[in-house]
């Protein structure tokens, strides 16, 4: 139908605010008979839409054959609640005038978060964005963290977590932020998880993990925030593990190090390997970390051959250390 082709081309962008719904009738079904079904159907529909959904009445036979002017029948405009608004068209005014206040409210508040300039005016900002409700909003939010700069871009991820319900949109968000290659805008996002863990960002942070040629600070940083986060999930523990073998020295030091965390008899096995086969002294000496956090009375053994059968000075001080710390405790 060419009016309904128009306005869902014409309001593509807050799609989700409307509904057109077209019913075919017998001519002696009553107005208020196709209301109550047409109720009935909105009501299956997003409860987020606040617009009124437009409603094409059709009283002659044919209307999804003849997709033509003559075709279309009545239209009215029912509200949230199935209530006739307006008819006819003043129906097709009404809708058309509620989509153009969608978007300048989206538009008002888009303004207000390019102008914010501190933390508590960008949260402002992007609350008010989303208590709209609406998908274009959601969407200038994440434009907007595509052009800012790093400062604003941390302002807007914490009010992105502190807004966001299920931190759903803090995923998407944070998600494209990592995998970018701008170092900055990573640490960004990373500051805000850190200091929000929640378990839903663990499998967002170990996914850019498995892009290739990730500097080893990145893989560190990623791999503690990714265990603040859930240390307890099994694909955080396989990580580490995983990790715990990489090439990469550095990299070693952090997997044996969280180890200590992921609360296994794996990672327990893997910490004394490491201690036992490891070369490097670093590595070994993150081990005795990892053992002293474990706690137990295994990890205790472990860390007191160490003290006095490791080959290099720094791991032996480790060991002592953290053995001194647990007669402390």
């Amino acid at each position: 139908m060419p009016i309904v082709s128009e306005v869902e081309r014409k309001y593509a962008d807050v799609a989700d605010q409307f509904h057109i719904l077209a019913v075919h009738e017998p001519v002696d079904v009553t107005l208020a008979t196709i209301v109550e079904a047409a109720r009935r159907v909105a009501a299956a529909f997003d409860r987020r839409v606040t617009v009124p959904s437009l409603l094409l009445l059709d009283k002659e036979e044919g209307m999804f054959h003849a997709y033509n002017p003559d075709g279309l029948g009545d239209m009215v405009l029912l509200d949230a609640r199935g209530h006739v608004v307006a008819g006819g068209e003043a129906a097709l005014e009404q809708l058309e005038a509620e989509l153009r206040g969608v978007r300048a409210r989206v538009t008002e508040r888009v303004d207000r978060l390019e102008a914010a300039t501190g933390p508590e005016s960008t949260s402002a900002a992007v609350a008010g964005l989303y208590a709209l409700g609406v998908d274009l909003a959601e969407l200038a939010v994440a434009q907007f963290v595509e052009r800012c700069a790093n400062k604003q871009a941390h302002n807007v991820f914490e009010a992105v977590l502190r807004h966001g319900g299920d931190n759903g949109r803090g995923l998407v968000l944070g998600s494209a932020g990592l995998r970018s290659s701008d170092a900055k805008r990573q640490a960004a996002v990373l500051d805000v998880v850190e200091a929000n863990p929640s378990p839903a960002f663990a499998g967002p942070l170990l996914d850019v993990l498995e892009a290739p040629k990730r500097k080893a600070d990145l893989i560190c940083r990623i791999l503690r925030v990714a265990v603040d986060c859930d240390a307890e999930a099994e694909r955080v523990a396989t990580v580490v593990l995983e990790r715990s073998r990489d090439k990469n020295t550095k990299v070693r030091r952090c997997g044996a190090e969280l180890l200590g965390r992921i609360a296994s008899s794996e990672a327990f096995e893997r910490l004394q390997a490491i201690l036992a086969k490891d070369r490097a002294a670093s590595v070994r000496r993150h081990a005795v970390m990892g053992l002293a956090h474990l706690g137990t009375d295994e990890a205790k053994a472990l860390v007191e051959a160490a003290s006095t059968g490791d080959k290099a000075k720094s791991v032996r001080e480790a060991a002592t250390k953290a053995l001194a710390a647990w007669q402390d405790g």
